[in-house]
């Protein structure tokens, strides 16, 4: 869900991908893309305005794809995601709420990068700490 932090879903996917998610290789535009789609699916879609008129919550999407079915299983409460990213648009926290934010803040003021920075390995970190636009070096 576009939240303001990047212009574009694409940009937001790529940020996501690169500084939350400790990734372990560049993602495509083909791959950045999809997730964009998926999201403007899923984040638009006739059960989250039911959801905003009734007040009942949308069940997470089954998945129609065995890729989409392995995703949905991340974000079932008891997911590695689910457990941090929950409700119908995935910005409840759950019980591991260790830094006690508020239902529904931001993910931007909730600092999650600088804490799993800290858990990054060495060499990661000393990547991680760079300006983006620096030229790699080994």
């Amino acid at each position: 869900m576009q939240d303001g932090r990047a212009p574009l879903l694409t940009a937001q996917a790529h940020d996501a991908i690169m500084g939350h998610a400790q990734e372990t290789r560049e993602p495509t535009a083909r791959e950045l893309a999809g997730i964009a789609s998926f999201e403007q699916t899923l984040f638009f879609s006739q059960a989250l305005e039911n959801h905003a008129r009734t007040g009942v919550a949308p069940a997470l999407p089954e998945g129609n794809t065995e890729s989409e079915k392995r995703g949905r299983a991340f974000f079932r409460p008891e997911g590695a995601c689910g457990q941090c990213h929950g409700g119908p648009l995935l910005n409840e926290t759950g019980p591991r709420n260790i830094l006690g934010q508020p239902r529904g803040s931001r993910f931007s003021n909730a600092f999650v990068s600088e804490i799993n920075f800290l858990a990054l390995p060495a060499a990661r970190r000393h990547r991680a700490a760079r300006p983006r636009h620096a030229p790699d070096q080994n």
